[in-house]
């Protein structure tokens, strides 16, 4: 239908406008009636079709409202009200995709929409908020400063109240961040103080003025701009941050001049602010040696005076330097000695401390003890003082993360839940129990404790309430111990509930749109979206994809035994039928305890309101909802009858476009795709971690199955082989990761100067050993002898708990060489001495 023949008879089009208003109005079955009028006389009109469907949809007629509009469409493809309708539909369905492809398509033939309604409805301050907003998110500053004047000057509205005069204030500080963000500082900083009278929340404005101050290098200024919101807030980094660049000290202050020049500023501003901790703290980022000394000894005293149990875990960032590691190490180590002989700090201190001063000074040593890998030393320490203070429950919690870095779960999950009875009341002892039952793949456990907190009033099962609530890290730390007994189902069902959480925040932002348009907020709206763009950048989406990768890639590889303990037994060390034995065992326990909280459940619910009305279940207002049920309890659905690789990419192509950063997500891509063949994106993915680590173990292990994988497919015949064009790219690919290696020759001795290299590193041995067994797979016994006195006299750096499992395993289950794996073992148990696998 052309746009002449769209037109309809003066009589039809008033109806028409009727239908509009209907729908604005809510009004669908009188928008209903009124198309039918029109269809009556012109069947074919596109539009009212369209306006038809919409009509349906919302009366959830679905079926119905999509052959109306395509059929619309069919009848007018050039209709801008066509294409924007069936976009509506589409959005309302959640099928994003599809109503983008909609709404561009509305834009082709009507590029002027919004600008439309803004003409037709100029009064409504939401038209010309959008607009701008439009413009402001297509970078084109000017224009969408240009919009908000235009509003300010056509407006003749007065503020009649509170609340207009907080969204007035909001859009001229929305207007200053459009002019700040386009670069024109001078033009910002005089609209600051235009709308200075007109702004409520004058902090707000403060921190704009003196942000464009200092990115107008205006920074005298800016320092008088910093004193004044350092004077309200002496412990907020950025006003400090601020303060200092505006002083000209900002950076690493590496001259020493200019770091005097700041030392001297700290020490000011701590006799102006004597109780901002920030403000103590920040110069001993910058000093080093005796002055570090120095000054670190004044810091931790009164710390340790204090009593303050979060001391060590934030002074981790220090500790990232070696020589800052060790002077606090001593430090504390000298506090601890002093206190126990003398009460003191010092043997020429005069007044004795309180007896908390060594409950804290020997708390941090254990902690320290503990990140030194002394876990004996910790141990006995954490015991000594625990014996001094037995109620102080921070104590037992740093017991559990000593044992649980040692090696014995068991332990450690069974003091952290000590110290949870201790404070059965405390919301946070009982997640961290909860934490560490998972931990010790406790699963049914930790359900059970974690649904003592959990709100239960909306449903039978106790804890539906932690996935409405979106509890990610629950769901994950169960999805994990899921994973660790081999229940794959279970585990992937976790994992795709994290994914099910991040595409609802995801697809939630849509309920802002209108309702920030609307209120005005469009600072925190454009702040919203920019978010809602990276927000499978969060840590909780990369774990979780991480999780359900390794999880598809062990169902396509088959089933491996386990490495997982259960109730501080070892799986691994069992026969096959004794490894299924005890994980029925588990699994019955977990559907026993499933069925006692139900049960418990059921009568927490019957029993007070039969007491309280003597007619049990017939009253309705103590009735909780029965919690829906699951139709796949186990997760089959997620594993049977799929593929699993492709189900992998699913999760991986988000993990590396969002996570660029964490070469985990390269590294398993460069997993799947090698099993699924697809060598050009594995060596894309071997790139890019290849650039952010090249002697990455893993890196070299996965670069010599590539080249082999390449050097397999160069010697196939003629016309089974990949395109000669893609294995060019592929060897000139692959040539920089190898150090020009491209065929098996060299890929042996690639990996005999790898090894040479990297031989003093136990992770890496590892990794030659797998690398010679791809090379050579008959020759066990050669890839094997890579690994001889592996931890003793060759390998010893990295010698961490989780490499000695994944080479003792590999000695057993790849190497098949029991013998050196008895005497890694015993290596191994002497450097892990709490260690269940190696006891």
């Amino acid at each position: 239908m052309s746009a002449k023949n769209r037109e309809l008879p003066a009589k039809e089009s008033a109806i028409f406008k009727t239908v509009l208003k209907y729908y604005e109005n809510r009004q669908y079955k009188k928008g209903i009636k009124a198309t039918d009028t029109i269809l009556k006389k012109f069947p074919n009109h596109g539009e009212s079709l369209a306006m038809k469907g919409l009509f349906c949809s919302h009366l959830e007629r679905r079926d119905e409202a999509h052959e109306l509009i395509k059929k619309g469409i069919v009848c007018d493809m050039t209709s801008h009200i066509c294409w924007h309708v069936y976009g509506l539909v589409h959005r309302a369905e959640r099928n994003y995709e599809e109503a983008i492809k909609c709404y561009i398509r509305a834009l082709k033939f009507d590029k002027e929409i919004r600008h439309q309604i803004l003409t037709a409805r100029p009064n409504l301050r939401a038209n010309w908020i959008s607009l701008a907003v439009s413009y402001h998110l297509l970078t084109k500053y000017d224009t969408a400063e240009r919009i908000i004047t235009t509003y300010w000057d056509s407006t003749t509205s007065e503020v009649v109240g509170p609340l207009d005069e907080f969204e007035n204030s909001e859009l001229h500080m929305y207007q200053n961040m459009i002019i700040e963000e386009s670069g024109n500082f001078e033009a910002a900083l005089v609209h600051l103080e235009k709308i200075r009278s007109k702004v409520i929340v004058m902090r707000a404005w403060r921190e704009a003025k003196a942000r464009i101050l200092l990115k107008a290098n205006q920074h005298a200024k800016a320092q008088v701009e910093y004193e004044r919101l350092l004077g309200e807030n002496p412990d907020s980094l950025e006003y400090l941050e601020g303060y200092r660049q505006a002083r000209g000290l900002g950076g690493d202050l590496e001259d020493r001049t200019d770091l005097d020049r700041a030392l001297r500023m700290f020490k000011e501003l701590g006799e102006k602010y004597p109780r901002s901790h920030v403000i103590q703290r920040m110069p001993l980022k910058f000093v080093s040696g005796d002055e570090f000394k120095a000054m670190a000894e004044k810091y931790l005293v009164a710390l340790f005076r204090k009593g303050v149990p979060s001391l060590f875990v934030s002074l981790k960032d220090l500790m990232a330097d070696a020589e800052k590691e060790r002077i606090l190490g001593e430090l504390a180590l000298g506090f601890y000695e002093s206190l126990k002989a003398n009460g003191t700090f010092g043997p020429d201190d005069k007044d004795k401390e309180p007896p908390t001063a060594y409950v804290w000074v020997a708390f941090f040593v254990a902690q320290l003890y503990d990140r030194r890998g002394d876990t004996m030393r910790a141990l006995e320490v954490i015991d000594e003082v625990i014996e001094h203070s037995p109620t102080v429950v921070d104590l037992y919690m740093v017991k559990a993360r000593i044992l649980k870095h040692g090696g014995d779960l068991a332990r450690a999950k069974a003091t952290m839940d000590f110290a949870r009875q201790i404070d059965l009341q405390d919301r946070f002892l009982n997640t961290k129990s909860t934490k560490y039952m998972l931990a010790n793949n406790e699963v049914s456990e930790a359900e059970t404790t974690m649904a003592l907190f959990t709100k239960q009033e909306d449903s039978s099962d106790p804890l539906a309430a932690l996935v409405s609530m979106q509890c990610m890290w629950f769901l994950i730390a169960r999805g994990e111990a899921y994973l660790r007994l081999g229940n794959h189902g279970r585990a992937l069902k976790q994992f795709h509930l994290i994914q099910k959480t991040f595409d609802d925040i995801y697809e939630d932002q849509v309920d802002f749109h209108t309702y920030s348009l609307r209120k005005s907020t469009i600072r925190a709206y454009v702040d919203l979206l920019r978010t809602e763009d990276t927000i499978r950048a969060h840590p909780f989406f990369a774990k979780a994809a991480k999780g359900a990768v390794r999880a598809y890639l062990e169902l396509h590889d088959g089933p491996q035994q386990s490495n997982v303990t259960i109730d501080g037994v070892d799986l691994s060390t069992l026969s096959e039928s004794e490894r299924k034995k005890a994980l029925r065992k588990a699994r019955k326990a977990e559907l026993k305890s499933q069925s006692e909280q139900t049960t418990a459940f059921k009568q927490d619910v019957s029993g007070p309101a039969a007491a309280s009305t003597g007619t049990g279940n017939n009253n309705n207002n103590n009735k909780k909802k029965p919690a829906p049920v699951d139709p796949d309890p186990e997760g089959k659905k997620l594993i049977e009858g799929v593929d699993h690789l492709a189900e992998a990419v699913k999760f991986l192509v988000p993990l590396q476009e969002f996570s660029p950063e964490d070469i985990d997500g390269w590294l398993l891509g460069a997993e799947v795709y090698l099993r699924k063949k697809k060598l050009l994106l594995a060596l894309r993915s071997l790139k890019h971690a290849h650039e952010h680590d090249a002697s990455h173990p893993e890196v070299h292990r996965l670069s010599i199955q590539l080249l082999l994988g390449v050097a397999a497919e160069t010697a196939r015949p003629e016309g089974e082989a990949l395109e000669a064009p893609v294995l060019s790219v592929l060897k000139r690919g692959i040539e920089p990761i190898c150090g020009g290696a491209t065929s098996v020759a060299a890929a042996k001795k690639l990996n005999t100067q790898f090894l040479e290299t990297h031989g003093d590193s136990m992770p890496h041995r590892l990794a030659a050993a797998q690398a010679a067994l791809l090379i050579a797979p008959g020759d066990v016994a050669g890839a094997a002898a890579l690994l001889k006195g592996i931890g003793k006299s060759t390998g010893t750096k990295a010698f961490t708990l989780a490499t000695a499992v994944r080479v003792h395993k590999a000695l057993r289950l790849n190497f098949k060489d029991e013998n050196a794996a008895e005497m890694f073992k015993k290596v191994a148990a002497a450097k892990f001495p709490v260690s269940t696998y190696f006891h």
